[in-house]
């Protein structure tokens, strides 16, 4: 009985272990994922043709360059469309689901009279935490507030040099 309760201890704890290199392991992921999702956002922008035009929009407050959640609201600028698809193939090549994404202007460049600015991308992703012992954790992509024990979330941003 002693050998069976101490086996079970050992079993017990070597998958604790093992959950515990997941959760840490898997924040890293996110932050990687985080910082690959908006830093391929901005490479999108600075080569777009219509970034300039985009940034005197998004300063001036007349449009909003910004998803929650997968899906085009048709009415963005064509320069957003190319940010979220490159966002998009970042996110899967890094196993992640993008939360929120925004595009805004640089609080640099934010003064009366400037033109065409820097702007910024606001990143949110979600990775999984690929548990050992994953119990209630279900294997969908997470709604607008993850379950943290199955999830891994990570905010990063990426601003325009100058």
């Amino acid at each position: 009985m002693l050998l069976v309760a101490a086996s079970a201890a050992v079993l017990i704890a070597g998958v604790a272990a093992g959950d515990v290199a997941a959760v840490v392991a898997s924040g890293h992921r996110a932050q990687l994922a985080a910082d690959a999702v908006a830093h391929a956002a901005a490479g999108a922008l600075a080569a777009d043709p219509d970034r300039a035009g985009l940034s005197i929009e998004v300063q001036a407050g007349r449009t909003v360059c910004s998803r929650t959640g997968p899906g085009a609201s048709g009415d963005e600028p064509v320069a957003c469309a190319a940010a979220w698809a490159a966002a998009g193939q970042a996110s899967t090549a890094s196993g992640a689901v993008i939360l929120d994404l925004a595009v805004g202007p640089d609080l640099r460049d934010m003064r009366p009279g400037s033109g065409p600015g820097r702007l910024t991308v606001l990143a949110h992703v979600a990775v999984a935490r690929r548990l050992i012992a994953p119990g209630r954790c279900r294997p969908t992509p997470p709604g607008p507030r993850p379950d943290r024990l199955c999830w891994a979330e990570a905010w990063s941003g990426a601003q325009e040099a100058g």
